[in-house]
C-alpha cells in the first residue's frame, strides 16, 4: 500500500471511530445537559376541558329558559354563544321573549374556562307584548330587541362539573304599542348570571 492510501484509510479509520463515539455518547451528554424532551403525557391533554355547556337552573323557576356554550380560543380568551326563553306576567301584562347571541370573555384569574373574567355580550330577540285593559280589551304588540351587556364573574370547574356566576348591567332600548298607546323601555337594567353545567 503506497503512503497516500494508507493515509486515507487512517482517515476514514479515525471518522468511522468519532462517529460512533458521538452516536454512544449522544444520549448522555442530552441528559446531563437537560436537552433531553420531557416524556408528553397524552392523558393530561385529553383531560383538559376546552369548552362549557350550561343552563340557568334558577331562571327555569320563574319561566326563563337558557342554552350557553362556551369555547376556548385561547389561554385567557373565551367566545359563547346561547338561546333564551322566558315568560311572565305583570299585572295586566303578559311578556313574552325568544332570543339569541353570542359574548366574549377575558379571564384575568386563571385560565379559561375557569377563573375571573369581565364578558361583552350582546343579545338579540323578539319581544311580544299583550295588553289587557279593566274593560276587557286585548292588543298584542312585537318588538324586536338588541340588548348589549357587560358582566363581571367568576367561573369555576370542579373536574367536569361548571358553576358560572356573574353580574353585570344591561341596555334595553325599544317601546310596544298598545291600544293607540305608546309605551317605551328603554334603560339600562342590572343583570344577574348564575349557569351549571359541565365541561366537554
Amino acid at each position: 500500500m503506497d503512503k497516500r492510501n494508507r493515509w486515507q484509510a487512517w482517515g476514514a479509520d479515525i471518522t468511522c471511530f468519532l462517529l460512533f463515539a458521538m452516536t454512544l455518547a449522544g444520549p448522555a451528554m442530552g441528559q446531563e445537559s437537560g436537552d433531553a424532551s420531557p416524556p408528553v403525557n397524552p392523558t393530561a391533554e385529553q383531560d383538559e376541558v376546552y369548552s362549557t355547556l350550561d343552563i340557568n337552573p334558577f331562571g327555569l323557576l320563574i319561566g326563563m329558559a337558557s342554552l350557553e356554550y362556551q369555547h376556548t380560543i385561547g389561554e385567557n380568551l373565551s367566545l359563547s354563544v346561547r338561546g333564551s326563553y322566558w315568560k311572565m306576567d305583570i299585572e295586566e301584562w303578559r311578556f313574552q321573549f325568544v332570543g339569541a347571541g353570542g359574548g366574549m370573555r377575558k379571564y384575568w384569574a386563571g385560565r379559561a374556562p375557569r377563573g375571573g373574567y369581565v364578558a361583552l355580550n350582546l343579545d338579540a330577540g323578539i319581544l311580544e307584548a299583550t295588553y289587557t285593559d279593566t274593560v276587557g280589551l286585548v292588543d298584542t304588540a312585537v318588538a324586536f330587541n338588541l340588548i348589549p351587556n357587560i358582566m363581571v364573574g367568576y367561573s369555576w370547574l370542579l373536574d367536569r362539573f361548571h358553576i358560572d356566576a356573574g353580574i353585570g348591567v344591561s341596555y334595553l332600548m325599544g317601546e310596544v304599542v298598545v291600544l293607540g298607546s305608546r309605551f317605551p323601555y328603554s334603560g339600562l337594567y342590572p343583570s344577574l348570571g348564575f349557569n351549571i353545567g359541565f365541561g366537554l
